[in-house]
């Protein structure tokens, strides 16, 4: 048998950075711990998710906390307004302590889930990277931007957001996505499957004809593994299916082999993955 030990799947972990540098390590764990965050602020870590407590006093708000989820790992946050968020692996999302009487808003890096409360008065807005922002009153969508991606993917499950580059806007309606291109600086929409963009939050990965190569640098985060290829052909190589994400990492990777005329070589976690020559 291959050596898969230091394989392991995700779990519920993330670090909270406090304005003041101050570090909590957030981790699945039976009972509530209560976080002193400072300034008289308080945040209930319950093991999967943390939650913070709505603070009346207006000295410290414009300050920011941020929540790092490693390679590994997934978290959710419950922000003061009540909003929840389910952040992926590999993410940072930063956030004010409280939200000002005006606006709400929040900068992502990586992919995350957001369950917005409404607020009429108090728009909610996305900042990521490229200058791109999600304007929502209330509403659920994904949003993936990861650094090394070339495309930030706004997927709207319900109610309507505002995608907008700071030139052109669009407006969402439930299962249109966003897609702006970092090389064409532009934005477009199409219609997806929602499945395909939210089963993350659920313990799926839900993968429809994607390249080897996608696939893989979605399992690395995940699975904290690093992916070498023989060859640039493999990564073109297709797959259609659903992995479970607390599912064995041998099973799934069987299952894409399957699928392909692929193999996979586990070394550590480190994965090389080449074709099988047919005779």
């Amino acid at each position: 048998p291959l050596p898969v030990a230091e394989v392991k799947t995700g779990s519920s972990k993330a670090i909270l950075i406090t304005p003041e540098g101050k570090q909590f390590s957030l981790f699945q764990q039976d009972s509530s711990q209560t976080l002193e965050l400072g300034n008289g602020l308080i945040a209930i870590n319950k093991g999967n998710v943390v939650e913070y407590m709505e603070f009346s006093t207006s000295t410290s708000q414009q300050k920011n906390n941020i929540i790092q989820v490693p390679k590994g790992g997934e978290y959710e946050l419950i922000l003061p307004d009540g909003t929840h968020v389910w952040i992926n692996s590999d993410s940072e999302l930063s956030f004010p302590l409280q939200f000002d009487s005006t606006k709400r808003e929040v900068s992502l890096s990586g992919e995350a889930y957001f369950a917005v409360t409404k607020d009429p008065q108090r728009p909610f807005t996305v900042k990521l990277s490229e200058g791109i922002e999600v304007k929502v009153l209330g509403t659920q969508f994904n949003v993936q931007a990861y650094p090394d991606e070339n495309t930030i993917e706004t997927t709207l499950c319900e109610g309507s957001v505002n995608v907008s580059d700071g030139t052109k806007e669009t407006i969402l309606t439930p299962s249109l996505q966003a897609v702006y291109s970092k090389t064409a600086k532009s934005i477009t929409t199409r219609k997806v499957d929602l499945r395909l963009y939210t089963s993350w939050k659920k313990g799926l990965f839900v993968f429809e004809n994607k390249p080897l190569e996608e696939i893989m640098t979605t399992l690395s985060r995940w699975y904290n593994i690093n992916v070498f290829y023989a060859n640039q052909a493999v990564k073109t190589y297709h797959f259609t299916g659903d992995l479970e994400r607390y599912g064995d990492f041998r099973k799934a990777l069987g299952m894409i082999e399957k699928a392909t005329s692929i193999r996979f070589i586990i070394n550590g976690n480190n994965i090389m993955v080449e074709e099988i020559q047919t005779k």
